[in-house]
């Protein structure tokens, strides 16, 4: 149940997460005036890796039981995703203070 939880969680961190001005070709211009929307996607950003993080741990003792190096193999690879979130943070926050 509580791994259903984290899995809808991660959804929906994933959609707060985005910020859609920075798809439009004047976007350093738009982002000044949504400080506080760039703020909390990178806020859901962070949310959003700790609950991948959450998620792997969780998993993976069920996986262990059929494959130990494919529950390795996962909780690593999730491991390596949510630094990259967290990576994608600082750009978001240094373009914001470009803007």
């Amino acid at each position: 149940m509580i791994l259903g939880v984290l899995l809808i969680l991660s959804f929906v961190f994933g959609i707060l997460s985005s910020v859609t001005a920075l798809e439009s070709p004047d976007y350093l211009a738009k982002l000044s005036e949504l400080e506080m929307q760039v703020l909390i996607a990178s806020f859901f950003q962070a949310a959003m890796s700790l609950v991948y993080v959450c998620i792997a741990v969780l998993f993976y003792p069920i996986l262990k039981n059929y494959n130990e190096n494919l529950a390795t193999g996962y909780l690593g690879l999730r491991l390596i995703g949510a630094g990259f979130l967290f990576a994608g943070i600082g750009p978001l926050l240094l373009i914001l203070g470009l803007s």
